[in-house]
Protein backbone atom coordinates (compact mmCIF):
# COMPACT_ATOMS: atom_id res chain seq x y z
CA UNK A 1 0.00 0.00 0.00
CA UNK A 2 1.28 3.44 -0.94
CA UNK A 3 1.77 6.02 1.82
CA UNK A 4 -0.67 8.91 1.88
CA UNK A 5 -0.02 12.58 2.48
CA UNK A 6 -1.24 11.94 6.04
CA UNK A 7 1.51 9.32 6.50
CA UNK A 8 4.11 11.75 5.21
CA UNK A 9 2.77 14.56 7.40
CA UNK A 10 2.77 12.33 10.49
CA UNK A 11 6.40 11.46 9.90
CA UNK A 12 7.28 15.12 9.33
CA UNK A 13 5.55 16.10 12.57
CA UNK A 14 7.38 13.34 14.45
CA UNK A 15 10.73 14.54 13.09
CA UNK A 16 9.86 18.16 13.91
CA UNK A 17 8.94 17.61 17.58
CA UNK A 18 11.94 19.64 18.80
CA UNK A 19 11.16 22.68 16.65
CA UNK A 20 9.75 25.73 18.38
CA UNK A 21 7.19 25.98 15.57
CA UNK A 22 5.78 22.46 16.03
CA UNK A 23 2.32 23.74 17.04
CA UNK A 24 2.14 25.93 13.95
CA UNK A 25 3.21 22.99 11.76
CA UNK A 26 0.49 20.83 13.33
CA UNK A 27 -2.07 23.57 12.73
CA UNK A 28 -1.17 23.82 9.02
CA UNK A 29 -1.21 20.02 8.63
CA UNK A 30 -4.64 19.84 10.29
CA UNK A 31 -5.98 22.41 7.81
CA UNK A 32 -4.58 20.40 4.89
CA UNK A 33 -5.79 16.95 6.04
CA UNK A 34 -9.42 17.24 4.91
CA UNK A 35 -8.35 18.34 1.43
CA UNK A 36 -5.32 16.20 0.59
CA UNK A 37 -4.81 13.82 3.53
CA UNK A 38 -6.00 10.72 1.66
CA UNK A 39 -3.99 11.44 -1.50
CA UNK A 40 -0.71 9.74 -2.31
CA UNK A 41 2.24 12.17 -2.39
CA UNK A 42 2.43 11.88 -6.20
CA UNK A 43 -1.18 13.13 -6.42
CA UNK A 44 -0.50 16.37 -4.54
CA UNK A 45 0.00 19.30 -6.93
CA UNK A 46 -1.48 22.72 -7.73
CA UNK A 47 -4.74 21.29 -9.07
CA UNK A 48 -5.40 19.06 -6.06
CA UNK A 49 -4.48 21.96 -3.75
CA UNK A 50 -6.92 24.35 -5.47
CA UNK A 51 -9.94 23.35 -3.29
CA UNK A 52 -7.81 23.98 -0.17
CA UNK A 53 -6.69 27.39 -1.41
CA UNK A 54 -10.25 28.35 -2.43
CA UNK A 55 -11.67 27.26 0.93
CA UNK A 56 -9.04 29.20 2.88
CA UNK A 57 -9.61 32.35 0.79
CA UNK A 58 -13.38 32.00 1.32
CA UNK A 59 -12.75 31.70 5.08
CA UNK A 60 -10.90 35.02 4.99
CA UNK A 61 -7.33 33.75 5.33
CA UNK A 62 -4.64 36.00 3.89
CA UNK A 63 -2.42 34.96 1.01
CA UNK A 64 0.53 34.97 3.40
CA UNK A 65 -1.17 32.50 5.75
CA UNK A 66 -2.17 30.24 2.87
CA UNK A 67 1.39 30.36 1.53
CA UNK A 68 2.72 29.18 4.91
CA UNK A 69 0.47 26.11 4.57
CA UNK A 70 1.71 25.56 1.01
CA UNK A 71 5.29 25.78 2.29
CA UNK A 72 4.48 22.95 4.70
CA UNK A 73 3.19 20.94 1.71
CA UNK A 74 6.42 21.67 -0.18
CA UNK A 75 8.55 20.56 2.76
CA UNK A 76 6.59 17.34 3.25
CA UNK A 77 6.76 16.46 -0.47
CA UNK A 78 10.49 17.20 -0.59
CA UNK A 79 11.07 14.90 2.36
CA UNK A 80 8.85 12.21 0.82
CA UNK A 81 11.02 12.34 -2.32
CA UNK A 82 14.42 12.61 -0.62
CA UNK A 83 14.28 11.12 2.86
CA UNK A 84 11.25 8.92 3.47
CA UNK A 85 11.80 5.34 2.28
CA UNK A 86 9.76 2.17 2.33
CA UNK A 87 11.06 -1.21 3.56
CA UNK A 88 12.65 -1.86 0.14
CA UNK A 89 14.50 1.46 0.15
CA UNK A 90 12.25 3.16 -2.42
CA UNK A 91 11.30 6.79 -1.81
CA UNK A 92 7.71 7.51 -0.84
CA UNK A 93 7.57 9.95 -3.75
CA UNK A 94 9.34 8.88 -6.93
CA UNK A 95 11.07 11.66 -8.84
CA UNK A 96 11.10 15.36 -8.21
CA UNK A 97 8.22 16.86 -6.22
CA UNK A 98 5.95 19.05 -8.35
CA UNK A 99 6.36 22.80 -7.99
CA UNK A 100 3.73 24.27 -5.69
CA UNK A 101 2.64 27.72 -6.81
CA UNK A 102 2.42 30.35 -4.10
CA UNK A 103 -0.19 33.10 -4.03
CA UNK A 104 0.95 36.67 -4.61
CA UNK A 105 1.28 38.36 -1.24
CA UNK A 106 0.30 41.93 -0.47
CA UNK A 107 2.72 43.33 2.06
CA UNK A 108 1.19 45.65 4.61
CA UNK A 109 1.66 49.30 3.86
CA UNK A 110 3.60 51.21 6.49
CA UNK A 111 1.44 52.93 9.05
CA UNK A 112 2.61 56.42 9.95
CA UNK A 113 3.11 57.40 13.55
CA UNK A 114 0.48 59.60 15.09
CA UNK A 115 1.55 63.17 15.81
CA UNK A 116 1.70 62.51 19.57
CA UNK A 117 4.00 59.52 19.06
CA UNK A 118 6.29 61.56 16.82
CA UNK A 119 6.73 64.19 19.50
CA UNK A 120 7.50 61.68 22.25
CA UNK A 121 11.25 61.14 22.74
CA UNK A 122 12.61 57.67 22.20
CA UNK A 123 13.43 55.68 25.28
CA UNK A 124 17.13 55.62 26.03
CA UNK A 125 18.83 52.24 26.23
CA UNK A 126 20.29 51.32 29.62
CA UNK A 127 23.80 52.60 30.29
CA UNK A 128 26.56 50.05 29.76
CA UNK A 129 28.18 48.60 32.88
CA UNK A 130 31.04 50.70 34.22
CA UNK A 131 33.39 47.76 34.54
CA UNK A 132 33.29 44.08 33.79
CA UNK A 133 32.92 41.52 36.52
CA UNK A 134 36.17 39.67 37.25
CA UNK A 135 36.48 36.27 35.65
CA UNK A 136 37.07 33.28 37.93
CA UNK A 137 40.61 32.01 37.97
CA UNK A 138 41.18 28.77 36.11
CA UNK A 139 43.20 26.24 38.02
Amino acid sequence: MEPTFTDCAARYIEQSRSKRSINVIKWHVALLQSHIGDLEPRQVHDQTLEPFVSARLAAGASATTINRSLEVVRTILNRAARSYRDADGHPWLEGVPPPITMLPENPRSPSPLERQAQDRPLRRPPAPPRRLAPLPALS
